[in-house]
């Protein structure tokens, strides 16, 4: 019989002899993975917001939105939970999925989005290297550069 390749080696491991195990490890899975998107989505928040002047330099909006998306995850994440009551590890799996689709997308393109405003920041700044840098890594390092250009960073 062919072994299900969706499931993670700790999951192989508890599956038979501790469930409750299993589903703790899977579900302390899902929660880091959101926080980690999470993060992505504050580091793209930081970014916009960095280059504008104002006494809270956009920490406010970032709260806001980043309470605000978790929030909606969480809120579909208890509402699969309760209309699919009861499920176990099944549940988990597609909270990892909604993480991804909830999460994950909308973080990754305002990160994408952050840093090629970050680009257009530094070409206005005067500092084309950092600009290419970003966007363009390989160009830079063809140049001789080592891929650091000079935006102050060690070769």
């Amino acid at each position: 019989m062919a072994q299900d390749t969706r499931y993670h080696t700790y999951q192989r491991l508890f599956q038979d002899e501790c469930p409750s195990v299993l589903l703790f490890l899977e579900l302390f899975r899902v929660v880091l993975l959101a926080v980690s998107f999470l993060l992505l989505f504050i580091f793209g928040q930081g970014l916009i917001h960095a280059n504008r002047k104002g006494a809270d330099n956009g920490r406010r909006a970032t709260v806001t939105w980043t309470i605000g998306l978790a929030a909606f995850w969480l809120l579909a994440v208890i509402l699969l939970f309760v209309v699919r009551h009861p499920c176990g590890i099944e549940c988990l799996a597609a909270g990892d999925d909604l993480s991804r689709y909830l999460l994950a997308i909308p973080a990754s393109i305002l990160a994408a989005f952050a840093m090629i405003r970050q680009r257009e920041t530094y070409m206005a700044k005067g500092m084309p290297n950092c600009a290419r840098d970003i966007t363009n890594r390989k160009k830079s390092e063809d140049a001789g550069q080592g891929g650091a250009g000079n935006c102050g960073h060690a070769r």
